[in-house]
């Protein structure tokens, strides 16, 4: 998760499964960001927060995991939403789902055709999972080819 903020994506997470593992980016910028990470981490010993600025500490991050889902609702601005997008597939395989926040923002939006066209992700079919397309939260999986 890229932005935990107040926590609300992750107490949902929790939520669905309490045994779910979470890792969370913040850059802590609002007062009551830690105070919500020390408790999840209290909560929750599967929650690991990461302090920092996404573009420093995401391709610092060492895991051999996959995960199963990534959730950027970070930094808007176009290097933040690019770079984030970028970086985090280094955690994907190719039934990853890629969620992005704010996909109705028109740089988000650039952002995502861009990637899309460079064939870096694609939108999942939304009535393959129940779901429906929504204009703000857009679902995506990582074009990663097999070895």
């Amino acid at each position: 998760e890229i932005g935990l903020n107040g926590g609300h994506s992750a107490a949902l997470y929790f939520y669905a499964n309490p045994n779910i593992k979470v890792v969370s980016f913040d850059i802590c910028s609002h007062k009551y960001t830690q105070p919500v990470a020390n408790y999840l981490q209290k909560k929750y010993k599967s929650f690991k927060f990461i302090k920092g600025d996404s573009l420093v500490e995401i391709p610092k991050h060492k895991t051999y995991s996959k995960y199963n889902v990534i959730h950027i609702d970070g930094g808007h601005g176009d290097i933040y939403a690019q770079n984030d997008l970028l970086n985090c597939r280094k955690f994907a395989n190719k039934a990853t789902f890629l969620v992005i926040d704010d996909s109705n923002f028109a740089n988000i939006k650039n952002i995502l055709a861009d990637n899309i066209r460079k064939y870096i992700i694609k939108e999942i079919n939304y009535t393959d999972y129940g779901l429906e397309a929504c204009d703000s939260h857009r679902i995506f999986n990582y074009c990663i080819r097999s070895s």
